[in-house]
């Protein structure tokens, strides 16, 4: 594994005080770590965790708050843990209906 999510929560407190445009990348980094999580649990358990379920300043503000209470953990580890609280669902919900 490569990227943001491998610094330390602490690491990314610095980032994101020293330049609020580091979020960004972290975040996009967040966002393509869980669609990659999707992409397994769809192939694997033919379900999914709707990444759309709340906002991404909802999603950026859970991860700020659990890094302050992790700073040791990885960022990747408050990645998983938002992505644990997003709604499953079976992903023949995702699909089109015939005829849409």
């Amino acid at each position: 594994m490569i990227g943001p999510g491998t610094k330390t929560c602490a690491e990314f407190g610095r980032d994101y005080t020293e330049d609020r445009l580091a979020e960004i990348a972290y975040f996009l980094w967040a966002v393509g770590y869980m669609s990659g999580l999707n992409l397994a649990a769809v192939g694997t358990f033919h379900q999914y965790n709707n990444l759309g379920a709340t906002s991404q300043e909802e999603q950026k503000a859970f991860l700020r708050r659990w890094c302050n209470e992790h700073p040791r953990e990885t960022y990747r580890d408050g990645v998983f843990a938002l992505y644990q609280t997003l709604p499953n669902l079976p992903f023949n919900e995702a699909l089109p209906k015939k005829g849409q």
